[in-house]
């Protein structure tokens, strides 16, 4: 799947070739990096953009999710929603299907003057997905979402997605995309610096100026009995909550013990540093601090536990 834009005035250029197998797309990046626009790019909002993209065919309908939700203030909640209805192609979802599994059932006789940042972002999904467009996009637009509300929304999504729905999700919550996401795209100043499986999220390059908040690794979930892995199943790991031992390990009441040798140990901001810990199959990355690093007398080659 290739998606290539150029666009001079926004000073954005976007070339990234992913597996044709990935159906949601997850897009992340500092602020100003050029998320939006490429989202705008790819539902032909940019007149002065040039380029194209396999995952928008000629003739098909694309939703466009903005991060500010755009109600009619004259229309209650589920007039709002049913507009969707009214102009789909092709009957795919019913209003009540689509109102269940986005919880926005005690919303319904409610003036849309009166919900909260979070119910309007709902409200408006639900009217974008009764469009039943091919390409969902949508940009920022579940931040306002409260956590356990947010984890069922993503659900559903991806529940669309394994569907035929493709998605397009812009998110500053890398946790957010590791959970529904097949493949991510990190952009800054308008370019692509990574792209890949989730599961390769390790491989992506960490500067020095990278946010140790960013910095995550994804290894492979096991029991925590047995030590053995639960099938193709991936835990997303924060860098900041990684613990680091050096034989002989102790006991722990942190369950997940990752083993492998020291590959790489990189400077970051202050007196962080960035440990790379690698196995033969997966790397964890680990933020240490440098007087951390001399007390257990940290170098590469050496045998290491990693504890999250």
């Amino acid at each position: 799947m290739n998606i290539e834009f150029l666009h001079q005035k926004a000073r954005v250029a976007i070339t990234v070739n992913l597996s044709d197998d990935a159906s949601f797309i997850g897009v992340f990046g500092a602020s100003g990096a050029g998320k939006t626009t490429l989202l705008r790019c790819l539902a032909g909002l940019e007149e002065s953009a040039l380029g194209n993209a396999d995952l928008v065919k000629i003739n098909q309908r694309v939703g466009f999710v903005p991060h500010t939700p755009t109600l009619y203030p004259h229309l209650d909640v589920v007039e709002n929603i049913a507009l969707g209805k009214m102009y789909e192609k092709h009957s795919r979802f019913t209003v009540s299907e689509v109102i269940s599994a986005l919880h926005c059932e005690e919303l319904l006789a409610r003036s849309v003057t009166t919900l909260s940042a979070g119910e309007k972002q709902r409200v408006v999904l639900a009217r974008t997905i009764l469009n039943a467009p091919d390409v969902l996009l949508i940009d920022e637009a579940l931040s306002s979402l409260q956590s356990t509300l947010k984890h069922k929304v993503l659900s559903y999504l991806k529940q669309l997605s394994r569907s035929g729905m493709k998605i397009v999700l812009v998110s500053h919550n890398l946790p957010d995309l590791f959970q529904c996401a097949d493949a991510l795209i990190e952009l800054d100043s308008g370019q692509v610096v990574w792209s890949g499986e989730v599961s390769k999220i390790a491989n992506r390059p960490i500067h020095e100026n990278t946010s140790v908040d960013s910095i995550y690794s994804t290894v492979r979930q096991t029991d925590v009995q047995t030590g053995e892995s639960i099938g193709e199943t991936y835990a997303a790991v924060n860098a900041v909550d990684v613990i680091l031992e050096v034989p002989p390990i102790s006991q722990s009441s942190l369950l997940h013990c990752f083993h492998g040798t020291i590959s790489s140990i990189k400077k970051l901001q202050g007196e962080n540093l960035l440990v790379s810990v690698k196995n033969e199959n997966e790397i964890i990355h680990a933020i240490v601090s440098t007087a951390a690093c001399a007390k257990l007398q940290l170098k590469e080659q050496l045998e290491i536990a990693a504890r999250f």
